[in-house]
């Protein structure tokens, strides 16, 4: 791939979009049934329901940033085998950190479970719901170190496997509610996509070592050998990817945590609800933006034209589509699944939609702008969204009501995100030219000297 044409990554960033959008069919049905089976419980199982996997998605910075390291490591080593023994060394730093990290994971959660410090933090939470809570995370931890798995399968160029594999955590998912929804343990719902998703990894892992030729035992051994083999220096890029990895989320995700002390819970429920509805747009963003890292890195490794441009217009142009949709059907959605229970405003899915073609700009930019020192950049500017958005969510939430955070997300996201990204991004082109400019007179200048001799 890294030797192909910027157009032919474009067409490869369509074709990721593509597979992920022939997999939303089962992904929408299983995630608007589970909706569904949480609602009819009431509104009390379903805003904690939503709570706590939007609390969750905020863990995934719990890796350190290890998790773009090896990305970067393994798509390079794939187009220069001179880099392999550096991509070994980084997987395994990376298997250590994600298992330090389970085991920290699982230790604070126990911490905060038993002093009932997890139980203030949701919020009206009884104190089954924080046991729900509590067994999500172990569960959550204990796939951690699995995700290397869907990670070597991106840099390996199958993202669409993965895609594939992935789709399955949502029918498995909704078989696992369901199977709590008949034992009648309502605190319980939010346990199910997280025992999903550990069987999804555990597949994810088993192949995404067999396209390095890698084995699971391997890494483990390489792994506790601690003297033996020595991991890889890769503090440059993981610190500042940890720093936006764990500022981005909790800027996006806390909204519905503000809301559950702000607000009561028709309003957490509504505001969770209409954000449901645009996870499949920022889904499929965030699928061609994991696809096309790796591709990216390898041009910039190769010194090549990555096709930014077209493949940026392409995320977006998929973004606003998708948002204009679902801010058509979005109440009569909404209406079907709680079983109208909920009524969904036109001015919180407008804002909503904002927020979600924002967040999709912002992804395609990450993507693209993984240099140490682009990422430093990127990573200050993730802790001043963060800052702002959640001062902005108070602010604004008291203003507008429900639509208000979402208003605050994109603000946050446009300003602080975008706006630097792009002006990172007519640095790196300025300074290209400048190269170029300069490459082109050393030619010339040589050319003249060797006609004159």
């Amino acid at each position: 791939m890294s030797s192909e044409s910027p157009r032919r990554r474009a067409d490869f960033g369509v074709s990721v979009m593509l597979t992920k959008i022939a997999t939303y069919p089962v992904s929408i049905a299983c995630s608007l049934l589970s909706a569904t089976i949480a609602l009819s419980s009431g509104l009390h199982a379903y805003s904690m329901y939503a709570l706590v996997l939007s609390i969750l998605t905020l863990l995934p910075a719990i890796d350190l940033g290890m998790g773009a390291t090896l990305i970067k490591a393994a798509a390079i080593a794939r187009s220069s085998p001179g880099d392999w023994q550096h991509f070994r060394r980084v997987l395994t730093t990376t298997f250590r950190t994600l298992t330090g990290s389970s085991l920290t994971l699982m230790v604070v959660s126990t911490v905060l479970y038993f002093t009932g410090l997890l139980a203030r933090m949701l919020g009206g939470a009884t104190a089954l719901d924080s046991l729900g809570c509590y067994i999500a995370i172990l569960l959550l931890a204990c796939g951690l170190p699995l995700t290397l798995g869907f990670r070597l399968l991106v840099a390996a160029g199958r993202t669409q496997f993965w895609f594939l594999v992935d789709t399955m955590r949502n029918p498995l998912g909704l078989a696992c509610l369901s199977a709590i929804w008949l034992l009648d343990l309502p605190w319980a719902y939010c346990t199910g996509p997280l025992l999903a998703q550990l069987i999804v990894l555990s597949v994810a892992l088993r192949t995404g070592l067999s396209s390095f030729g890698l084995r699971a035992h391997e890494l483990v051994v390489e792994a506790v050998r601690l003297r033996r083999v020595r991991g890889a220096p890769v503090r440059a890029h993981a610190v500042p990817v940890f720093v936006v990895m764990l500022a981005e989320p909790l800027a996006l995700n806390s909204d519905r945590l503000l809301i559950s002390h702000l607000g009561d819970n028709t309003a957490l429920a509504t505001y969770s609800l209409a954000a449901q509805l645009f996870v499949p747009v920022v889904g499929l963003s965030a699928a061609a933006s994991l696809a096309l890292w790796p591709i990216f890195a390898r041009a910039r490794h190769e010194d090549k034209q990555a096709g930014f441009g077209s493949s940026m217009s392409i995320i977006l142009v998929f973004a606003v589509l998708g948002c204009l949709a679902i801010v058509s059907l979005g109440p009569w959605m909404a209406s079907i699944v709680s079983q109208h229970q909920v009524d969904l405003p036109r001015s919180l899915l407008l804002a909503t939609a904002a927020a979600a073609v924002a967040v999709s700009g912002q992804l395609g930019l990450s993507s693209y702008l993984t240099h140490p020192q682009e990422l430093r950049v990127l990573a200050v500017a993730a802790v001043i969204m963060l800052a702002a958005n959640v001062t902005l969510s108070v602010i604004l939430f008291a203003a507008l009501g429900v639509a208000g955070p979402a208003w605050a997300t994109f603000t946050a996201v446009a300003s602080c995100q975008i706006l630097p990204g792009l002006v990172l991004l007519r640095r790196r082109r300025t300074i290209r030219a400048g190269g170029a400019i300069a490459a082109s007179a050393g030619l010339e200048a040589e050319s003249g000297a060797s006609r004159r001799t």
